[in-house]
Order: C-alpha cells, then sequence, then structure tokens
C-alpha cells in the first residue's frame, strides 16, 4: 500500500469510553505509583505490582485508537508518562532545552486539550 494511501474513518467518532475509562485509571495507577515510590522504604512487591499493572494498561491505551480529542488527550497523557520524567517534570511542560520529543509531545498534548475543551 503506497504512504499515501488514506486513512480509513473510524466509526462512532465521540465513542472513546473505554480510552477515557483507561486514562482514568492510568493515572489514579500512575498516582499510586509516585506515592508509593516516597515511602521509605519502598517495597518491592507492591512497586513491581503496580508497575505491572501501569505497563498493562499502556499497551491497552496503546491497542486503542483515539475517536475524539478526548481520547486523543488519553493517549497522549499516557504517552508523555511513559516519556521519562521525574515527578517534577510529569505534568508541566518541558524546559526551554528540552529535546524535540518532549517539545513536541507536549505541544501535541496542548493541541489535544484545546481541541477537547480542556483548557
Amino acid at each position: 500500500m503506497p504512504d499515501t494511501a488514506p486513512i480509513p474513518l473510524i466509526p462512532d467518532v465521540d465513542d472513546d469510553h473505554m480510552l477515557r475509562r483507561l486514562g482514568t485509571e492510568h493515572r489514579l495507577l500512575l498516582d499510586a505509583y509516585r506515592t508509593l515510590c516516597r515511602t521509605q522504604p519502598i517495597a518491592d512487591e507492591p512497586l513491581d505490582r503496580l508497575t505491572e499493572a501501569l505497563t498493562d494498561l499502556e499497551k491497552r491505551v496503546a491497542g486503542l485508537p483515539a475517536r475524539s480529542a478526548a481520547g486523543l488527550l488519553v493517549r497522549l497523557h499516557v504517552l508523555w508518562a511513559a516519556l521519562d520524567h521525574t515527578d517534577a517534570s510529569l505534568f508541566r511542560p518541558p524546559d526551554p532545552g528540552a529535546g524535540i520529543v518532549h517539545r513536541l509531545v507536549w505541544g501535541a498534548l496542548d493541541d489535544a486539550r484545546r481541541l477537547a475543551g480542556q483548557r
């Protein structure tokens, strides 16, 4: 198939219920993971279970196409979290000297927020 082949339309354009639900679960798991990482000492078993749950959830999000700006926003949030971040940088824009990948992903997140009406 040539690179210029049209992308097929996805039916039920506004139906991103599953993707949005997974996004909520991802945020909750990520918060639990971050909280556990701040405790002393970090217990390996709970941290391993949370890591596995986050990885499984990320795979599920990666397998669902976004059908709306809200769905795209979920996928981009998961992508942003999957990039190497510290607690301090997870939910704020990259520094001006950050690499192109971080700047592009953050810009796409801003676009998706705006299109989803979540400014």
